[in-house]
Order: structure tokens, then C-alpha cells, then sequence
């Protein structure tokens, strides 16, 4: 840690000198300065895998609007309602 109170902190934040960023021909892209790997090609090909991210985000905010309602059920029950 600096006396600035500031640190660098792996996969988040990195400070680099302007030196380290001429060294790469001035590209900004974070992973290259705070020290977080690209993630490797797992061998699924990118469209079966958004397929499914997409079905499970749709589940997920499909409960979440379920949550909703009886949270804010509740809050009628309570007198808080809208």
C-alpha cells in the first residue's frame, strides 16, 4: 500500500506508469495491466453456451418477479402497500 492509501488489487485495479502502457502500443484493456488472465477457450462453442445462459437468466428473472410480488404482498399485509 502507497501513502496514498491506495493499492493495487488483482483482477480489479493496477496502477501502471506511462511507460508500462507505451509498452503495449497504448492499449487500455484492463486485463492487460491488473494482472487477470484471459479466460481459456473451454472447447464449447459460444452459442450452445449463450443459449443456456439466456434460458437460466429468463428462469432467474422469472423467480425474481415472483419474489417481487410477494414481497410486496407482504408489505400490503403490513400496511405499506401502494
Amino acid at each position: 500500500m502507497s501513502d496514498t492509501g491506495y493499492r493495487d488489487v488483482r483482477g480489479f485495479c493496477k496502477g501502471s506508469t506511462l511507460e508500462d502502457v507505451k509498452a503495449i502500443n497504448y492499449v487500455l484493456t484492463p486485463v492487460r495491466y491488473d494482472g487477470t488472465a484471459l479466460l481459456e477457450n473451454d472447447g464449447i462453442p459460444l452459442e450452445p453456451q449463450l443459449a443456456d445462459l439466456t434460458t437460466k437468466l429468463y428462469q432467474q428473472m422469472d423467480e425474481a418477479e415472483k419474489l417481487a410480488r410477494v414481497i410486496l404482498n407482504k408489505l400490503e399485509t403490513l400496511g405499506y402497500g401502494a
